[in-house]
């Protein structure tokens, strides 16, 4: 067993160097444990910690290394690894830890990995999580995560297109065809890159990726809809979208919007419109939040000249969205402003 062939190596350490080993890299019942908290614990600096922790990695590692079970955790993570173009987010541990039956402990799992020479844990930063790596591509890999997030910048593309824009920068930078799998790992990695429910993926900086508000969320179900929505339609999309969220959509698709937030985000903001009973629409698409009197209004005040009673009916659909009768029923209603001419003309 895994965990116990480990534990056999840590009982050579002294007993409190043990201890400090296992609290880091969670070997035991706790942990794992920041340097800090560790030195909190012993009454030790940081940087002893860490000391300790090198110096009896050192004295267990070629043991470890040299070990016939624990040295096929390493065979295996080099296989996984390498099936994915030399890079594997941290799922990498599950998928060992599961090949080595339960019990078998993540953290184990990783302890094991980062000791080998041809491995490499890369720590996180502003672009991208942390992931193993084979450690002759590690410079290649960590500068395309990089240089993608600044690619993509401000960027929202269909899907298929945002795939073969990643595939084919891989290329660039690698020189190698990144395989399907590693495309996947590569936006659970990333920080910047993500996906959106409507099959578009890109960067963060875009609202329609990553919507930082309520009104960007409308605002993208609107753009993906492409056209009037009643507000209770718009709740159930966002709805639906939270019920089959998963990890390479970005995380702010996943917040709860009430129906109240929805409809006073539509009231409020002027770019949405009220174009007939509970439905919305975008103001940049033409349509009018003028009532049918005014819209009747203001079309034959513009025209000047007398004009078919369709033209109006027809003008006034185009700004909302109505049944023709119901307009019908206002223009009549609106004689006294409003001439009925022969052949069916109308003026002011």
């Amino acid at each position: 067993m895994i965990t116990k062939t480990i534990e056999k190596y840590i009982k050579l350490l002294p007993e409190r160097d043990a201890e400090i080993l296992r609290l880091r890299f969670g070997l035991g019942d706790e942990g794992p444990y920041s340097l800090q908290k560790i030195g909190s614990k012993y009454g030790i600096t940081r940087e002893r910690v860490r000391q300790v922790q090198n110096e009896s990695i050192n004295k267990i590692k070629e043991a470890i290394l040299n070990d016939e079970k624990l040295n096929k955790v390493i065979i295996l993570g080099k296989k996984l690894i390498k099936q994915t173009n030399g890079f594997s987010d941290l799922d990498l541990e599950r998928q060992i830890s599961q090949d080595f039956g339960s019990g078998t402990k993540e953290n184990h799992i990783r302890f094991i990995l980062i000791l080998d020479p041809e491995i490499k844990l890369e720590g996180k930063d502003d672009f991208h999580e942390r992931f193993y790596v084979i450690k002759e591509k590690k410079s290649k890999i960590k500068d395309f995560f990089h240089s993608i997030a600044k690619e993509l910048h401000g960027q929202k593309l269909d899907y298929e297109k945002f795939k073969d824009k990643i595939l084919s920068f891989f290329n660039k930078k690698l020189k190698e065809d990144l395989n399907e799998k590693s495309f996947t790992k590569i936006l659970k990695i990333s920080k910047k890159i993500w996906l959106n429910p409507f099959n578009e993926g890109g960067h963060e900086e875009n609202f329609y990726i990553a919507p930082k508000n309520t009104k960007h969320r409308i605002l993208t179900v609107f753009h993906y809809h492409k056209k009037p929505l009643h507000f209770k339609e718009i709740y159930e999309i966002l709805k639906k979208v939270r019920e089959k969220f998963h990890e390479l959509i970005h995380p702010s698709w996943n917040k709860i919007t009430k129906l109240e937030t929805i409809h006073n985000e539509l009231i409020r903001h002027p770019d949405f419109v009220l174009v007939g009973r509970g439905l919305y629409a975008l103001s940049n698409w033409g349509y009018s939040g003028k009532t049918v009197e005014e819209l009747i209004l203001e079309y034959l005040s513009n025209v000047k000249k007398p004009v078919k009673r369709e033209d109006v009916i027809n003008y006034v659909l185009s700004k909302k969205i109505v049944k023709p009768s119901g307009v019908s029923i206002v223009l009549y209603r609106l004689k006294g402003k409003v001439k009925f001419l022969e052949n069916g003309m109308v003026s002011l």
